[in-house]
C-alpha cells in the first residue's frame, strides 16, 4: 500500500482531524471588581436569613438542625416514635388495586 493510499484512508476515516479548541472562558466564574455586581446595588444582599448559627462540632450541628426544624412551626414528632399509625380508610385487596389502573388507563384495549 502506498503512502498516498494510507493518507487518503486515514483522512477519510477521520484520523487526521485537527482537535477542536476548548470552549470560550466562562465569564460567570470571574471575580468582580469592588463595587461591581448585584451585591453593590442598593442595600446589597442580606443572605435571606436573620437566624444564623455558628457551630464547631457535629453535636452543635445536630442541635442547630433540630432547632431550625422545630423553629419553623412544625410539630415535634418525637412522642410519636415507635407508634403505629391508625388507618381510617378501607384498604383494597391487591387484585382490586391491580385492576383499577388498568381500567382507568385502558390497558389491553386497541383503539
Amino acid at each position: 500500500m502506498s503512502i498516498r493510499q494510507i493518507t487518503v484512508k486515514a483522512a477519510s476515516s477521520g484520523l487526521l482531524r485537527v482537535p477542536a479548541r476548548a470552549g470560550a472562558r466562562d465569564a460567570s466564574r470571574d471575580t468582580l471588581a469592588a463595587g461591581d455586581g448585584r451585591a453593590a446595588h442598593g442595600s446589597g444582599t442580606t443572605g435571606g436569613d436573620a437566624h444564623v448559627t455558628t457551630v464547631t462540632d457535629s453535636a452543635g450541628a445536630d442541635r442547630a438542625g433540630a432547632d431550625r426544624a422545630l423553629g419553623g412551626g412544625e410539630r415535634d414528632l418525637t412522642a410519636d416514635v415507635g407508634r403505629a399509625p391508625t388507618l381510617h380508610t378501607k384498604i383494597d385487596s391487591a387484585a382490586v388495586a391491580d385492576r383499577e389502573p388498568a381500567r382507568g388507563a385502558g390497558a389491553g384495549r386497541i383503539p
